[in-house]
This record gives C-alpha cells, sequence and structure tokens, in this order.
C-alpha cells in the first residue's frame, strides 16, 4: 500500500512506500523511503530509508538508515549512514549527531562507529 504524503507543499521527486512514510514531509525533496512510518516526521531532504519507523523523526539532511527503528531518534543530525537497528538515542550519535557511520545488528547493539572528517 502506498501511502501519499498528506502535507507535502513543495517538495518534489520524493518516493514513498509504506503506511505513514514521509507522512509530514512539507518541503523537502529527493527522499526515499521503504517501510511503514519511516521518516514520517521529517521537513528535509536527500535522506534514504528502509525499515519501519526508520528516521522517524528528523530534520537532518542526507542521512541514510537501513533497519528497523534505525535511526528512529535522530532529530538534527545530519550526513549520518546506520546500518541495523541502532535508533541513534544514545552514543556515538546521540540524536543530533552529523556525520556518523554506525553498524549494528538487529538488536541495536552497535559494533561499529566511525565519525568521518566533516565533522
Amino acid at each position: 500500500m502506498v501511502t501519499p504524503r498528506y502535507t507535502n507543499l513543495s517538495g518534489s521527486t520524493n518516493a514513498a512506500f509504506g503506511r505513514l512514510a514521509l507522512y509530514t514531509n512539507s518541503t523537502g525533496s529527493n527522499n526515499a523511503v521503504l517501510g511503514a512510518s519511516a521518516f514520517q516526521n521529517t521537513t528535509s531532504g536527500n535522506n534514504s530509508g528502509v525499515g519501519y519507523n526508520a528516521g522517524l523523526n528528523t530534520t537532518g539532511v542526507g542521512n541514510q538508515f537501513f533497519g528497523y527503528s534505525s535511526g528512529s531518534a535522530v532529530t538534527t543530525g545530519t550526513y549520518n549512514a546506520i546500518l541495523g537497528s541502532y535508533t541513534g538515542s544514545a552514543a556515538p550519535i546521540s540524536a543530533t549527531g552529523s556525520n556518523w557511520i554506525v553498524l549494528a545488528d538487529g538488536q541495536a547493539v552497535v559494533g561499529a562507529y566511525y565519525q568521518t572528517s566533516g565533522a
């Protein structure tokens, strides 16, 4: 089932598949998300996410979140890449960090992380 972006005002070239995916996006462009509630509350662009609740609350740009609840607690962080079910609510990202690469397992246990020079 494809859920339309109910509040999209000026965003373009977005692809959203899943119940409430990109639901409150109003101006963000170039987002591609797959999964129920993926990037549900975002208003930014250039994000990608796959999985239930992936990127749920972010307003950050250029995030890539893959996995159940991946990045769901990242609020303003930008240019992060998370593979696994790590939400971003605690270290290393702690919801607002930017330029992180995080590898986690399906239980949100972080196995490796790295902050790029863009920080």
